[in-house]
């Protein structure tokens, strides 16, 4: 439980926190004795992650520290899934309380540097021996603003911030719907902390077309009620909707693409991506190796030859470094996901439609937070024991109990 609450939680403030809760995990595991068949299930998780670590080392492109490490996170879907099964009723409360209060508290700190009242940048310097990214949080949420800023709450870092609030978030509304009393209000009032602070505080056009989309298909997958929950799906997709509209910031960044996929930007880093995948199609360059001011075209911005590893289309990147036979292993993977999900993971569900809307404009497990609170929210949904696994008998912390 310890493990999993450093987890859930430490994703939402920094990477070593939550691999330390992953570690405890695993720790917990190796404690309770988990029989080594229990791993057995979950075998197409260890297919990606065994070819995009192992097939380009033999080629001899050795995945960077990064990139080892975000691909090693898919095998942390079933580590937490069967931590999660250990844990009784009050152990999955104590983490999901856990995770929705840092929630909230990255959330009220984004809505802080939105408005300009966090902390100046010399009050943040003795804070500096922490290498976190402060300076983030002062740019600008617009050319023409003055006074709103690009919120990164506790991860100080905008698309982190999207990216992994939005994951909890989803999670939230999945138990806002199922459970009752006190513990549904809780967990609605973190669930519209959440979406709204996805679609205002951060100034992101991706995140906030995947978070609306998977707002309203994960209440809609989460109810019993088909009638109730379309009608909530509706609502709750309005109500988003009509916030991102009315964000003057968001509207700009909107306005400022030139085409439906990005920016002009984005068109040379794709095609940069589509050299380098030219190159190395079968095995890839090797998990984190990419770089793409390496395959940029000589016409390339001066701004993007700066560039980090990104393609800013998901699938495109894994190509890249795990060759087509590692994607077509990645989408697998996330379709076997799905299926297992289907009807009663709606809390997991969710977050694949999330992950797959946004990864059409960017590339939301280049980052590690969001690599980690993915495989925890995925985790949480498929928390069950092997035998009870094939069946789909999910818990309620995350799908619905059958008992």
């Amino acid at each position: 439980m310890g493990g999993l609450c450093l987890w859930g939680a430490g994703a939402q403030i920094g990477e070593a926190v939550a691999a330390v809760g992953m570690g405890l995990t695993v720790v917990g595991l190796a404690w309770t004795r988990v029989p080594w068949r229990a791993w057995r299930p979950f075998w197409p998780i260890g297919l990606y992650v065994g070819w995009a670590l192992l097939a380009p080392l033999l080629a001899g492109a050795w995945p960077s520290g990064a990139g080892f490490f975000r691909t090693l996170d898919w095998a942390f879907v079933a580590a937490g899934a069967l931590a999660f099964a250990e844990l009784d009723e009050r152990g999955r409360r104590t983490v999901a309380i856990a995770c929705g209060a840092a929630l909230l508290v990255s959330c009220l700190v984004a809505a802080l540097q939105f408005f300009g009242a966090w902390p100046s940048r010399e009050a943040m310097q003795p804070f500096a021996f922490l290498r976190l990214p402060f300076d983030r949080v002062y740019e600008p949420a617009s050319a023409g603003s003055t006074s709103h800023f690009m919120a990164g709450g506790l991860l100080f870092h905008r698309l982190k911030f999207a990216g992994v609030s939005g994951v909890f978030a989803l999670w939230a509304v999945t138990l806002a719907v199922q459970q009752r009393g006190r513990e549904r209000v809780a967990a609605a009032v973190v669930a519209v902390a959440g979406v709204l602070s996805v679609l205002i505080f951060p100034v992101v056009r991706a995140a906030a077309l995947a978070l609306l989309a998977a707002v309203a298909f994960t209440a809609a997958v989460a109810s019993a009620q088909r009638r109730a929950a379309f009608a909530l799906g509706i609502g709750l997709l309005a109500l988003g909707g009509a916030v991102a509209a009315l964000n003057p910031e968001l509207r700009a960044r909107v306005a400022s693409a030139s085409s439906v996929m990005g920016d002009e930007d984005r068109v040379f880093l794709r095609r940069a991506a589509l050299t380098a995948f030219m190159r190395h199609p079968l095995v890839g360059l090797g998990a984190g190796r990419y770089r793409a001011a390496d395959y940029m075209s000589p016409d390339a911005p001066a701004s993007v030859h700066t560039h980090q590893g990104k393609a800013h289309l998901q699938i495109l990147s894994v190509a890249v470094e795990a060759g087509i036979p590692g994607a077509a292993l990645f989408v697998a993977m996330l379709i076997w996901l799905a299926k297992q999900l289907w009807p009663r993971g709606a809390a997991g569900l969710g977050v694949l439609l999330y992950l797959a809307v946004m990864g059409l404009l960017h590339d939301p497990l280049f980052h590690a937070e969001t690599s980690m609170a993915v495989a925890f929210t995925l985790a949480a949904a498929l928390g069950v024991w092997p035998d009870q696994f094939t069946g789909n008998a999910f818990n309620s912390y995350g799908g619905e109990n059958r008992e």
